[in-house]
């Protein structure tokens, strides 16, 4: 559970990262990152809830992992570009309702989470969930350190 806890904050994080980049055409480069982002995590959600065994759930997980190896680098330079935006005190009117979604979507992965603790003990599972934690952790911490 302990696992399920830094994978859950850590998502949070990276939800909360996504959700700083979007908004008017000010924030027109940032919202397409923030569409691919939500459509990963759409997607994701859809094939966790779609698999029935430990090998579907693996490949769910390591989907999703190919598509933030992808974005994080988009992510990272839109949170460098707006760093206003990180705020939530900071965040223009126009940001609220990208964030709000982005928040609201991240309640359906922490459910999707439930049914991949289930299949723990599969090894192909518990890789692809400390590649998932890698990278969120990794990106977290760059983040807490710049």
């Amino acid at each position: 559970m302990k696992g399920y806890t830094l994978y859950a904050m850590s998502i949070g994080f990276l939800i909360v990262l996504i959700a700083a980049g979007c908004g008017g055409e000010k924030y027109r480069d940032a919202k397409e990152v923030m569409a691919a982002q939500l459509e990963a995590m759409k997607t994701y959600v859809s094939d966790i809830e779609k698999a029935e065994n430990p090998k579907e759930i693996a490949e769910s997980i390591t989907a999703y992992n190919g598509e933030m190896k992808k974005l994080i680098p988009e992510i990272k330079k839109m949170n460098e570009k707006f760093p206003e935006l990180s705020s939530e005190e900071k965040r223009p009117e126009e940001m609220k309702e990208a964030y709000t979604e982005m928040k609201e979507f991240s309640e359906k992965i922490q459910k999707a989470m439930f049914k991949v603790m289930k299949y723990m003990k599969d090894s192909e599972v518990r890789s692809a969930i400390k590649e998932q934690g890698e990278l969120m952790f990794g990106m977290s911490r760059k983040k807490i350190e710049s």
